[in-house]
């Protein structure tokens, strides 16, 4: 029997859930500024001090923060990552030899980051965990997306992203601009929450869908398989092989029944409906494998 295997998505998902484990153990928390940048569909004109002769904006402005565009900054998250340390170099200038602090550092694949976007290191940490002292603001070089793709598509998209790394140069606090941007005291959102799909917005990265096809059209193995009743026990153990965000499980109980969920040998809490007495949907955030006892 011939079989197609579609991209193997879970393991985008765990290389990803790895960077982080990695980055969490090694790296250090900190915010980074997702901007809005020049063609970007959702970036306005700033209306404080945009100008249309001279095309500059003010760097004390708090409405674009020197960036020109409305709000200047499009997501503000928590993310980790890992900082180099300072690439001592020397640049001719002006005012004789100077040695700027550039860095470069790797982190999570979410949020998309851009060149001239700005990363915020942290020294330290309210109770809260909200920024109590600020290290740095720092502006990005070009940045290299980190991908894995595992299934017969062609191109880069959002749910191949793993990682990303770019070199930083530090901004001069007495620029006044993006580093105006109020940080400390304020509690930011995990990367894990917010991720984008695009680089214009932000958004929950939907992953596509995981499925075995096989030839001839059959029914095939991957789906909620019902096993014997164990016994002496009442209710039924429902197996689902492939990765799935939702599984929709038809049983002969007559009722709604009490559902624990097993997923890698732990117990996980699941959203679980009940739209009559003979189906129960199981919903999960991301595809996962395992098994459920209806009891």
């Amino acid at each position: 029997m011939a079989v197609i295997k579609a991209p193997e998505d879970y393991s985008v998902t765990q290389l990803r859930k790895d960077v982080r484990d990695s980055l969490m153990l090694a790296g250090e928390e900190c915010i980074v500024l997702q901007l809005f940048h020049a063609g970007d569909a959702d970036a306005t004109p700033c209306p404080e001090c945009g100008d249309d002769i001279y095309e500059s904006a003010e760097k004390k402005c708090t409405s674009c923060y020197g960036t020109m565009f409305n709000g200047g900054v499009r997501l503000a998250t928590r993310s980790w990552a890992l900082f180099t340390d300072h690439q001592v170099s020397e640049q001719l200038g002006p005012r004789g030899i100077y040695r700027p602090d550039a860095r470069s550092f790797q982190t999570e694949g979410f949020p998309w980051l851009n060149e001239h976007d700005v990363v915020v290191r942290v020294r330290k940490w309210n109770p809260d965990h909200t920024p109590l002292e600020l290290e740095g603001y720092y502006e990005l070089g070009k940045v290299d997306r980190r991908s894995l793709r595992t299934g017969n598509r062609f191109g880069q998209y959002s749910w191949d992203t793993v990682g990303q790394k770019a070199p930083l140069s530090e901004l001069s606090e007495k620029a006044e601009n993006i580093t105006n941007y109020p940080v400390l005291g304020k509690l930011f959102e995990e990367s894990v929450t917010v991720q984008p799909n695009t680089p214009t917005g932000s958004f929950i990265v939907v992953q596509p869908d995981v499925k075995v096809i096989y030839f001839p059209f059959v029914p095939g193995p991957g789906g909620p398989v019902a096993e014997e009743p164990i016994t002496g026990a009442t209710g039924i153990t429902i197996t689902q092989t492939i990765p799935a965000s939702t599984w929709t499980i038809q049983h002969t109980l007559g009722y709604e029944p009490n559902v624990s969920v097993i997923v890698g040998d732990e117990e996980v809490d699941a959203e679980v409906e009940y739209p009559n007495n003979s189906v129960v949907i199981i919903n999960f955030g991301i595809p996962v494998a395992g098994t459920a006892r209806l009891t």
